[in-house]
């Protein structure tokens, strides 16, 4: 693998208007992807959020940049906003692979770790109409990843859509980066078998 990979930092300051001046007018998302920031709210917090989404219609992904950090703050007002957007993020697998694609998808994949990572590329296509996941290298347990396109929280929020997917195969994973430029980053993915952690709880200790 290479080097100058380096742990996330989770509290570092963070303007979500700066992230949102980045992202090209054309930026889509698919609602599937709006609904799953607003899952973890109760009933009563959703009230304050009311409106829906339809799970393939597109939406501009500078609303979903907004949402992201408006309900981190609510969920999570202890937590830096950073460590908030990621544990939304450790959250989207639920959704997406509730979706009808979703299931399509993982029904060809099962709980292959190797087929999951090499189909990540896929997922991300189905999302929104930006971003794309190329495996550079797979070897057991380690995986390197380049994500472009990625303007919505790349640092934090697609750090744990990686870590909760993985999660989901059955094993606890550590994340570390690189960034590249605007919306791109490298990311080296290492995995161990959940029995192996002691239950280990997926929030690293830098997470506060």
């Amino acid at each position: 693998m290479s080097t100058g990979f380096v742990a996330p930092d989770f509290h570092a300051p963070l303007n979500p208007e700066d992230y949102v001046a980045r992202v090209p007018a054309s930026a889509r998302i698919k609602g599937m992807m709006m609904a799953a920031v607003r899952r973890p709210l109760s009933p009563r917090q959703r009230a304050d959020f009311p409106q829906t989404y339809i799970a393939f219609k597109d939406y501009p992904l500078v609303d979903h940049l907004r949402l992201l950090a408006k309900v981190a703050e609510r969920l999570y007002p202890t937590l830096p906003l950073r460590s908030g957007l990621r544990r939304i993020g450790q959250q989207v697998f639920g959704t997406f692979a509730a979706s009808l694609a979703g299931r399509v998808l993982l029904s060809m994949v099962g709980n292959d770790i190797e087929a999951a990572i090499h189909a990540t590329d896929r997922a991300y296509q189905m999302s929104a109409n930006t971003g794309r996941v190329h495996v550079l290298d797979y070897q057991s347990g380690i995986a390197h990843l380049r994500l472009e396109g990625i303007y919505n929280f790349i640092d934090c929020y697609h750090v744990g859509i990686l870590e909760g997917g993985l999660t989901q195969l059955g094993v606890n994973p550590t994340v570390l980066w690189r960034p590249i430029a605007s919306g791109c980053g490298e990311f080296e993915v290492r995995w161990v078998a959940q029995e192996q952690t002691l239950g280990k709880p997926l929030q690293a200790a830098n997470d506060r």
